[in-house]
């Protein structure tokens, strides 16, 4: 079996049982603990928005104040805000769900607070392929060369795709349409094209810088991998 793990799935992913998988694929992932990925997620996306660095100071401080009483005292988000009023003004702070963040109980996050990155991919014997979408704003590039450090694996970064698998033209342009831009058929594309080099069937694709920027689901003559293309439309193996 191979396992693809998208976003969550990448940190599910290698606590399966090895003895039953032959691969494992994570896209826009994280492997840093989570409270350090949540502020750089927060702050990334506040810099996208465009907000001056005094105004993404102070969220940042709320935001700290919000996710440690989260994830080390179990608060929900309402006990949070009675107690931090402050906090009501982020957009993660949902008034019609006190007892939800995100749409899951307090005890979700914290047990993802406990998660150790290191130690759960360093088990991993299995062969790994971690690709990250260049304009995924979601996920950080670094977390997907850090799993491949861990694993032996391999690391690819999918040219204009987005965390949804959606192809943009900018990062910018991916931030404020939030998920609306066309499919891109590129992950298809090097998740089949990887699996068959795990059968020997195939070699691994490397797919060059731009080769896959895509705005619309191409032909089957556009397509970057085999067995659509007449050719490698881009792809070195």
């Amino acid at each position: 079996m191979i396992v693809f793990g998208h976003s969550l799935g990448g940190v599910v992913a290698p606590s399966l049982d090895h003895a039953a998988l032959r691969g494992i694929i994570v896209y826009g992932t994280i492997a840093e603990r989570w409270l350090d990925y949540m502020m750089e997620n927060f702050l990334r996306q506040d810099r996208l928005a465009g907000l001056d660095e005094e105004t993404i100071e102070e969220r940042q401080a709320l935001r700290r104040a919000f996710q440690t009483a989260l994830l080390e005292e179990g608060l929900s988000p309402g006990e949070i805000v009675a107690r931090l009023p402050g906090t009501a003004v982020l957009v993660d702070v949902d008034p019609d769900t006190p007892d939800l963040y995100y749409g899951r109980a307090p005890a979700f996050y914290q047990q993802l607070a406990r998660w150790d990155p290191d130690r759960a991919w360093q088990r991993v014997a299995v062969p790994v392929l971690a690709l990250h979408g260049e304009y995924d704003w979601v996920s950080a590039h670094g977390d997907h060369a850090r799993i491949a450090r861990l694993t032996g694996g391999k690391t690819l970064d999918v040219p204009a795709m987005d965390h949804g698998f959606r192809v943009y033209t900018s990062l910018p342009a991916s931030f404020h349409a939030r998920r609306t831009g066309p499919f891109g058929d590129a992950i298809v594309d090097i998740t089949v094209r990887w699996i068959r080099g795990l059968n020997g069937s195939q070699p691994v694709a490397q797919c060059a810088a731009g080769a896959l920027h895509q705005t619309a689901r191409p032909s089957g003559s556009q397509r970057c991998g085999a067995p659509w293309t007449a050719g490698d439309a881009g792809c070195r193996s």
